[in-house]
């Protein structure tokens, strides 16, 4: 489509295997709505309202507290309710064994992480552990000439809270669309938690949108060199907001984030041509939470590409 201003639609279907919504979508969600995501109108990856009464539509979950319930809905009986804490709610350990790694693995824990008893990372293979606290590795765990094994330990870890879709795969476009609504939340004048996270398949952010003091948002974009921009900052309002986000692959790519159906911030001519997306977090992903405590409440989340 060329303007996407000038065109209405009301219900179509696209007949297509790879069809898209450029720039133009911000001007047309007015027009459509995000439900008209859920009704099959443009390709989504994940429609979620938690009218299921739980999060068993996303991958997995992370550590920290969250509760499907009825005083976080924005719409419908219910949606998600995350804390937001200096401190894991409840512990967050995995031991591995019996597996053999022959693509790419990320494993991400609040305190622990242990692997061995045949753990085998193959020839081509890459496994990257991240942990808050402890990572030990056991009697049988080995790498394969070949193979790539990495381990980290992230103190920024503990506090946090989220849910993980993994339906993108070597996305080279993603949008998201969903309701949140800090009025439960008290957020320090010096912290920040990045809200929304797209990685690409060894875990590395290749997106994100961050909430800071204010409270706002900023979309900050990791461009081929690996140097993250940031758009300007939405102030969030009272009560629910609307945020709709939208990134590209391209050597001269246009990202954008708005807030409540008013002007996106944008920025443009981006080199972002080798970057994908293969698995998005949502909540409170990681960050500085020194001086913050309480929910983020959130419903409603659509994405697509």
């Amino acid at each position: 489509f060329g303007d996407g201003d000038a065109l209405v639609a009301s219900d179509f279907d696209v007949f297509a295997d790879n069809a898209r919504l450029f720039s133009c979508f911000e001007p047309l969600s007015e027009k459509l709505g995000l439900d008209a995501l859920s009704r099959g109108h443009l390709p989504t990856l994940l429609t979620d309202g938690f009218e299921s009464q739980d999060t068993g539509a996303w991958s997995e979950t992370g550590a920290g507290g969250m509760a499907v319930n009825n005083t976080a809905a924005y719409s419908g009986g219910y949606g998600l309710e995350i804390g937001v804490s200096t401190v894991c709610v409840t512990p967050d350990n995995v031991s591995l064994s019996s597996q053999t790694v022959t693509a790419s693995l990320l494993v991400q824990r609040c305190h622990s992480i242990s692997a061995g008893d045949d753990f085998v990372v193959a020839g081509g293979g890459h496994a990257r552990f991240i942990s808050g606290q402890t990572i030990t590795l056991r009697n049988d765990f080995s790498v394969e000439t070949g193979g790539i094994f990495e381990a980290f330990i992230d103190t920024s870890m503990p506090p946090f809270a989220f849910v993980q879709d993994d339906s993108p795969s070597s996305e080279s476009a993603y949008s998201a669309g969903f309701y949140v609504n800090l009025d439960n939340l008290v957020l320090g004048p010096s912290d920040e938690f990045e809200h929304l996270v797209g990685y690409d398949e060894l875990g590395d952010p290749q997106l994100r949108v961050v909430m800071r003091s204010g409270p706002v948002l900023v979309l900050e974009v990791r461009d081929d060199l690996g140097v993250f921009h940031a758009t300007g900052a939405v102030a969030m309002a009272a009560g629910w907001n609307r945020v709709v986000m939208s990134w590209e692959a391209s050597n001269l790519a246009e990202v954008s984030l708005a807030l409540n159906f008013g002007a996106p911030e944008t920025l443009a001519g981006l080199d972002t041509s080798d970057r994908r997306i293969d698995f998005v977090r949502w909540g409170a992903v990681r960050g500085t939470v020194d001086d913050s405590s309480g929910t983020i409440r959130l419903d409603n989340f659509v994405s697509w590409h």
